[in-house]
C-alpha cells in the first residue's frame, strides 16, 4: 500500500543528528518523512524570513508529493516546539494535508517567547534574519503570526501546550484554538511547562518523550480514517489521570473546573 508522508517542521535549533534516531522511529511509525528545520547553520540560507520559508519548503514539499509512491489521501505534518507555527501555516495554505499535529505549541503572539521567555530567540532569530536593526526584526517577528489564519485551516489538528508554557500563554493558546474551525483537539498537559509529555516519566533528551508515541498515534488514526474523538473539546491531561485517548479523560480548561 503507498506510504502516507509526513513532513516534519522542526526547532531551530537542533542538530539533524541529534534526531537521526526519532527520524527512523517516525518513519516506521507513520511512513514516509520529509524534513525541515529553520536552523540557519549551513542547510538553509542566512536570510531566512518566515514567509520565504514557507513558500520555498511548500514548493519542495508538493513535488515530492506528486510522486506516485505517496498516498495523497495520507499526508500529515507533525509540527514541534517552534516548527509548530511553521506547521499550522502550511496547513492553512495546502489543502492536501491530511492531518497536522503541533505539540509544545509555540504559535501564539512571538512577542512572550522573544522578550518575556528567552531572548536569546530575538537574538538568533536576529542572525537568521540578517536584520540590521532591532526595529527590522519586529517587523519580520509581527509577520509570524497566526492571527486571522486558524480558521483557514480545514484538515483534522491536534494542539499539545504546557498548562504553564512561559513561551505560550494558555490563554492565547484558547483563544487561537476557538478560531479554528476544522476537527480539532488540545491536550493541555496539567501544571507542566513547554517540553512537556503525558506520564511526565523521566528522559534524558527531548526526543525521549512519549508525547512523539502518542502524536504518531494520532497521525496514524488520521490516515487511517478515524475521526477526532473531540472535536472542539480542550482535554486537561493529568499525568497520574487518565491518557488523552482514554474514554474517561477530562474535558475541561483549567485545574479549577
Amino acid at each position: 500500500m503507498p506510504n502516507p508522508r509526513s513532513p516534519k517542521a522542526g526547532r531551530p535549533h537542533l542538530r539533524r543528528d541529534d534526531q537521526q534516531w526519532f527520524f527512523d522511529w517516525m518513519i516506521k511509525e507513520t511512513g514516509k518523512v520529509f524534513h525541515f528545520q529553520s536552523d540557519g547553520r549551513g542547510r538553509l540560507p542566512r536570510s531566512v524570513r518566515s514567509h520565504d520559508m514557507i513558500a520555498k519548503h511548500m514548493g519542495l514539499s508538493a513535488r515530492r508529493l506528486e510522486r506516485p509512491e505517496i498516498d495523497p489521501g495520507k499526508i500529515g505534518v507533525y509540527a514541534l516546539s517552534f516548527g509548530s507555527f511553521w506547521g499550522m501555516q502550511i496547513a492553512a495554505s495546502e489543502r492536501r494535508i491530511c492531518a497536522v499535529a503541533a505539540p509544545w505549541a509555540s504559535f501564539v503572539d512571538k512577542y512572550y517567547l522573544m522578550t518575556e521567555e528567552s531572548p536569546r530567540y530575538k537574538q538568533l532569530f536576529a542572525y537568521l534574519t540578517q536584520s540590521s536593526t532591532e526595529e527590522e526584526l519586529d517587523k519580520v517577528v509581527r509577520e509570524m503570526s497566526m492571527e486571522g489564519r486558524m480558521d483557514q485551516i480545514t484538515c483534522s489538528t491536534l494542539l499539545v501546550s504546557g498548562e504553564y508554557d512561559p513561551r505560550a500563554p494558555i490563554e492565547e493558546v484558547y483563544r487561537l484554538f476557538d478560531q479554528m474551525k476544522a476537527p480539532a483537539e488540545l491536550w493541555v498537559l496539567a501544571d507542566q511547562h513547554h517540553n512537556g509529555s503525558v506520564t511526565m516519566r523521566a528522559r534524558t533528551s527531548v526526543w525521549e518523550a512519549d508525547i512523539h508515541a502518542f502524536v504518531c498515534d494520532s497521525l496514524r488514526e488520521r490516515f487511517n480514517g478515524v475521526p477526532v474523538k473531540h472535536p472542539g473539546q480542550v482535554l486537561y491531561v493529568e499525568p497520574a489521570g487518565a491518557g488523552p485517548n482514554s474514554p474517561s479523560v477530562t474535558s475541561k480548561r483549567r485545574w479549577f473546573d
